[in-house]
């Protein structure tokens, strides 16, 4: 397991991109899963940013792996809670200009992931991303 906190700035991605760089290859990670979990992981991040005005705190991602699965958790402290697992699904069959703005990119996690779960304990969220390891 390895456990990071990273400020809340785009500038950020550079150090989490290393950070699962270095997990993925001391795990290592097949070279699918890392792809689909760097933009799974980015992708929540860069939501919080947007969306999460309230927070101030920084934020922490959590990697593990055992022969099996890939889990992130990403954490952000002190903010209200905002369930995005309940967010509306984007309808990838239609075409782009006759969507609603929005939502594109958590349905490309939900793709590229196995599960996705939220939990808030605390006045914390807590994302959880799973991901079954390829053969």
């Amino acid at each position: 397991m390895m456990q990071r906190t990273f400020g809340r700035d785009l500038a950020s991605l550079e150090e989490i991109h290393a950070f699962m760089n270095t997990f993925v290859d001391q795990k290592q990670i097949d070279a699918w899963t890392a792809k689909a979990m760097t933009v799974a992981l980015e992708e929540i991040f860069t939501n919080l940013l947007k969306y999460s005005v309230d927070g101030v705190h920084p934020i922490q991602v959590r990697l593990e792996s055992d022969d099996r699965e890939m889990v992130i958790e990403v954490t952000e402290f002190e903010v209200p809670s905002w369930d995005f697992t309940n967010f509306v699904r984007s309808d990838m069959d239609r075409p782009i200009s006759d969507r609603r703005p929005g939502g594109m990119g958590l349905a490309l996690v939900r793709e590229i992931t196995d599960s996705m779960a939220y939990r808030y304990e605390n006045h914390n969220s807590v994302i959880t991303l799973r991901r079954r390891l390829e053969a």
